[in-house]
């Protein structure tokens, strides 16, 4: 005579379980599965994941980014995949497996263009359990990345290459970047600076000297692109003999 037999047990907690089957007949003859003791393991445990790089709201000067996250799990992590968007939808999606490691920090290298990105990860462990950085309990939402490759354009305005008669002491120019951020100027090539403005605001009470003057303007973006213009003119306000 042959039975299948099925049981339902509800297990407590997380963990791995050995079990097996003990048959018996009316003649009091009893045996185990000859298959040995099962294992089961029990994970109704999501894993866990911290981004590393880029950090949320960064501004980068390079394309080349390495997408970092540290993970962890209590029975084994499956893979972690990554997933970036810009504003044509999908730009980057790339899975590593894992292998079933307990905790590891993984990296995927992408090639971004200059842009706006959001992204996440998401990790699954053995069991299938899934943790997602945007929208599991705990995480913090999209990540977004700006990457910026271009120099600020600057023009000095004011003054010109030429030779004035007056005093000159004001010093204006034009600013044109998408991530702007700051401006400053020297009158000795770097050697001391002025004060930091926010871009496209022009600098007045400049000191100029008689003769040759050589004024330099920096500017900055959010990125970090840093760019530069100078401008040599004379100041000749003394009265010829």
């Amino acid at each position: 005579i042959f039975n299948q037999t099925s049981w339902l047990f509800a297990f407590s907690k997380d963990g791995s379980y050995k079990w097996n089957c003990l048959g018996a007949d009316v003649a009091g003859n009893s045996n185990f599965s000859q298959q040995g003791n099962y294992t089961l393991t029990i994970d109704a445990t999501s894993p866990n994941a911290t981004i590393l790089n880029p950090t949320n709201n960064s501004f980068l000067n390079n394309g080349t980014q390495n997408f970092t996250i540290n993970v962890s799990d209590n029975s084994g992590l499956a893979n972690a995949t990554v997933f970036i968007y810009n504003q044509s939808g999908l730009y980057n999606q790339t899975t590593i497996a894992l292998g079933g490691i307990l905790q590891g920090t993984i990296g995927i290298v992408v090639n971004l263009v200059d842009g706006v990105y959001t992204w996440f990860w998401q990790i699954v462990d053995l069991a299938n359990n899934v943790f997602n950085t945007a929208t599991s309990s705990g995480s913090v939402g999209n990540y977004t990345t700006t990457v910026d490759t271009i120099l600020p354009g600057i023009n000095i305005v004011y003054p010109q290459n030429i030779t004035y008669a007056i005093n000159v002491s004001q010093l204006n120019y034009t600013y044109s970047d998408v991530n702007a951020n700051k401006c400053w100027y020297s009158r000795d090539n770097g050697v001391t600076n002025s004060s930091a403005v926010n871009a496209g605001i022009n600098f007045t009470n400049v000191i100029s000297i008689e003769g040759s003057n050589i004024w330099k303007v920096y500017c900055n973006d959010s990125a970090g692109n840093l760019n530069s213009t100078s401008v040599i003119f004379v100041k000749d306000t003394s009265n010829p003999n």
